[in-house]
């Protein structure tokens, strides 16, 4: 379910949060033991630094690329998905960002629960997050487009963020106006295809 409604976005946020509440339990309980992460990759090493400044332990990594299986990211090894320190593991979290729901699927079958990392993240951080999005963002567009990245988070399901993605990234508010007092600094310019936008913006001039 997609919604343009601010608050019934931010219900469906909660209602997925409350929907992963039995595999967080399980989750929160594997911590005090160790966890295993699927997925040695970029994503991978952000969950092992998270965790350890958790002061979680990561028994092993597994991941299907034979290249790194055998191999140790971060001085943890790294092993196939059937490996037995694996399917032993009372939950995997999956530090993936494509091709998730195929992992979930594998795990299932080898019967290993399982859980992203990045919705364990979201569930885990979840008064920061309520903090930030209901006191720092302004707007409902800003509020929607934050609900529709944690909404991906959470299930993996790209089309949360396409719903909510925005062409015209910089000047996509309507408050965007220059009065003609203020400075606009583009950054790394590129080719200046920002700064033609912020002309064409502001006065229709190029």
């Amino acid at each position: 379910m997609m919604t343009n409604d601010v608050n019934d976005s931010w219900n469906e946020v909660t209602g997925l949060c409350s929907s992963l509440e039995k595999n967080m339990a399980v989750a929160i309980d594997a911590l005090a033991e160790g966890v295993v992460i699927f997925g040695a990759g970029a994503q991978g090493r952000f969950a092992i630094n998270y965790l350890k400044k958790k002061g979680v332990k990561i028994l092993c990594l597994a991941d299907n690329d034979p290249d790194k299986q055998g191999t140790l990211l971060a001085d943890i090894p790294v092993v196939p998905p059937h490996d037995s320190s694996v399917t032993s593991a009372p939950i995997v979290l999956i530090a993936l960002r494509q091709a998730l729901i195929p992992m979930f699927r594998q795990l299932e079958e080898l019967g290993i629960v399982s859980m992203s990392f990045d919705a364990f993240f979201v569930v885990s951080n979840m008064d920061r997050i309520t903090h930030v999005r209901n006191n720092l963002l302004k707007d409902d567009r800003s509020r929607l487009s934050y609900d529709g990245i944690l909404k991906t988070m959470l299930t993996g399901d790209n089309s949360y963020c396409a719903s909510v993605m925005e062409g015209n990234q910089y000047f996509a508010l309507p408050e965007f106006v220059n009065i003609g007092n203020d400075h606009f600094v583009d950054a790394g310019a590129y080719v200046g295809d920002t700064v033609e936008k912020f002309i064409w913006t502001n006065s229709g001039i190029c």
